[in-house]
Order: C-alpha cells, then sequence, then structure tokens
C-alpha cells in the first residue's frame, strides 16, 4: 500500500473544520496514494488548499525516522504553510528548512524547492526519509532541480516516495509547466464553484465616472469615490513610502481615519496597524507592495487601485484579496480610478474568476 491511514494517534482529522470541496478531495487524494498514484489537486487562489493539506496530512502515520516534506516555490508560501500546519498539527509537529531557519527533526518539514537539496543531505546524515513528499504550485516542477532532489529523497526512502500535488494552474503550455511527474488532477475546484459555496464574494468594481481632472489630482478622486461608496476597511495602494505616508495624511484631512504599512516599519507596528483597520480604528490602510503571496485578509471590503500595477499576476493577486469571503460580507468592492480592470480584460466576473484560476501559474 502506499498510503498509511492513521489508527486512533496522531491529530484527530475530525476535528479540523473542512469545506466541502476539501471533504470531497480527501478520500479521493488517499484513495489515488494507496493505488501507488501522484494526484494533483486543484483549486483557485484562496480556496484553502493549505487545510487540505493539514487535514490529508492529519489522516496519515509515518513510521520511525520518516517524515513528510512540504515544498513550495517561494519563502513566503513556506511561512503561510508552515502556519496553517502548526495550527493544525500543532508547533511542536512543523519545522522549516529555508534560509536561515533549519529545523527538519519535525514530523513535518517545509521547504522552499531551492532548499531541498541541502534537507536530502541533512536528512542522510541524519538517517531520516520522507514518507509523504507534497509539492505546492506544482505546475512548476518541472524544472531539473527539483527532479534530482526527488530523484534523492526517493533514494532515501528506498523506494518511490508518495506525492501530492496542489496548484491552482494544472494545465500549462511551457515545458516546465508541465505534469510529467504526476499521474493527473484527481479534484479540481474552480472560482464558480468558490462563489456558489461562499467561500470568496463576487466583486463589484466602482469607476470614477465624473468629469475628467488633472493627472495631478487622482488622489482627490480616489477620496470622492471613497466618501460616495461608504465601504470599509478599505486598502489602498501606493507607489513608495513617502507616496503612502503622504495619502495616508490626505484621508485623514478628509475625516477618513488612515495610516500606512510598509518595509519602513516594523513587523510589530504593521501588524498593529492592521489590527486597528481590521477593528475599524482606521477606514483605510495605505500599503506598498503588501498584497502579493500569503497575505490573508479576509474581513476587507474594498481595495483601492490607486496605482498602476504592471504585471498582470500582481494585479490579480491584489483582487483576489478582496474577494476572500467572511461572515457577513457579500462582495468585495474594487475602486478603480484608472479603469485598470478593462485594461487587463477583468470587467466581467467570469474573467476575475478565470484569472484567479490561473494566478498561481503565471507567479
Amino acid at each position: 500500500m502506499g498510503w498509511t491511514m492513521a489508527n486512533g494517534s496522531g491529530s484527530d482529522p475530525q476535528a479540523i473544520p473542512l469545506r466541502r470541496w476539501q471533504a470531497d478531495a480527501l478520500p479521493l487524494v488517499i484513495d489515488a496514494l494507496r493505488r501507488w498514484e501522484r494526484p494533483v489537486v486543484s483549486a483557485f487562489m484562496g480556496a484553502g488548499k493549505s487545510v487540505f493539506l493539514a487535514a490529508l496530512i492529519a489522516q496519515s502515520k509515518e513510521k520511525p525516522g520518516r517524515g513528510v516534506i512540504v515544498a513550495a516555490p517561494r519563502a513566503n508560501l513556506v511561512v503561510q504553510l508552515a502556519g496553517t500546519l502548526r495550527r493544525v498539527l500543532g508547533a511542536e509537529a512543523v519545522g522549516c528548512w529555508f534560509q536561515g531557519e533549519k529545523v527538519c527533526d519535525r514530523r513535518v518539514t517545509v521547504s522552499t524547492y531551492q532548499s531541498l537539496p541541502t534537507l536530502c543531505a541533512a536528512w542522510t546524515e541524519a538517517g531520516r526519509s520522507p514518507s509523504l513528499l507534497v509539492c505546492d504550485e506544482v505546475h512548476g516542477t518541472e524544472a531539473e532541480t527539483i527532479r534530482t532532489s526527488i530523484e534523492a529523497l526517493e533514494a532515501l526512502a528506498g523506494r518511490k516516495v508518495p506525492r501530492v500535488g496542489l496548484t491552482a494552474t494544472p494545465f500549462r503550455s511551457g515545458q516546465k509547466e508541465s505534469l510529467s511527474l504526476w499521474s493527473g488532477v484527481v479534484y479540481r475546484y474552480s472560482f464558480a464553484d468558490g462563489c456558489r459555496d461562499g467561500v470568496v464574494v463576487p466583486a463589484r468594481v466602482i469607476r470614477w465616472d465624473g468629469a475628467e481632472r488633472e493627472a495631478g489630482e487622482v488622489d482627490g478622486i480616489c477620496i470622492d469615490m471613497l466618501q460616495a461608496a461608504q465601504v470599509w476597511p478599505v486598502l489602498a495602494s501606493a507607489r513608495t513610502i513617502r507616496d503612502a505616508e503622504a495619502f495616508a495624511l490626505l484621508l485623514c484631512g478628509s475625516d477618513i481615519p488612515a495610516a500606512a504599512v510598509h518595509s519602513g516599519l516594523s513587523a510589530k507596528e504593521t501588524a498593529r496597524r492592521v489590527e486597528m483597520l481590521k477593528a475599524g480604528e482606521l477606514k483605510v490602510l495605505v500599503h506598498v507592495s503588501m498584497l502579493a503571496e500569503g497575505a490573508d485578509f479576509p474581513w476587507l471590503r474594498g481595495l483601492m487601485l490607486r496605482r498602476r500595477v504592471g504585471a498582470r499576476v500582481r494585479f490579480v493577486q491584489e483582487v483576489g484579496r478582496v474577494l476572500r469571503a467572511c461572515e457577513g460580507k457579500s462582495e468585495g468592492v474594487v475602486f478603480d480610478p484608472f479603469d485598470l480592470m478593462g485594461e487587463m480584460g477583468l470587467s466581467h466576473p467570469e474573467a476575475i474568476g478565470a484569472a484567479l484560476e490561473e494566478e498561481a501559474g503565471a507567479g
């Protein structure tokens, strides 16, 4: 058998609150692993792939000297995945292997793909081997270094290692984004499915439809849009730290409580200001590059696209943050003074859903 179920030991999978798609996908993946297949689960950005992964690992049982490896392409995704796994499986069960953090003696080790070779070396020295390998953003696993690392991990185990892939985009045109290492997609959860289930909310786009203004008056347009809509809390984008601080002051001067967050602040202060926004003490938070992968604000009601974003993938990531569902939230409002949604080909709800499903493959 390629997959061993836990029998009353370890975490109780029944204690993990699962969305319907996660509960439906779980037995399909486990059955595929038992058949020594290498299944892929496809779900759009924000659907809850990390919780699904935690539920899967909670049902595994590792023999002494073995453990689970979870690999992701970027450091911030490692941090995000490790955080979810620790909440579900317990902090003592999860270690990270990337950059400055090198902990690989736990039940689960979360690593970047780039750090897999050194992780293999550390496990070889410790006499450990993998019982399960999970690859996030699996469409990007065709790189030679990753293939070599998988071969090295299987050499440690002395057998084929059961593996599961997670992605939002399983089908790509490039050779480096194919799925030759995987059996195929066993479950797909689309953006339309998420809207139906209340996992995400639809977008309402508010464009500037008043008289044209000079280029330097964009901030005035943004303030007019916010005051007319009265939708809070809102994240607004800025180009630089100085720009963020200046717009936050302008908002405060217009009776809209606001603050800026950027790399010039400590992590503690940034977290404090985010909590103030969530609590309603602030109505707007002006950010510089805050909405890449890993940012999670399901309580956010509005997004002000105050600056242009060159890369479509970055743009889609930002819009996706305001569409996360939470209690009492029926829509995500996108303030779009430049008609960026139109420029990016995202004027229709169906186009937004398709872009969110493609986002991980482009990142």
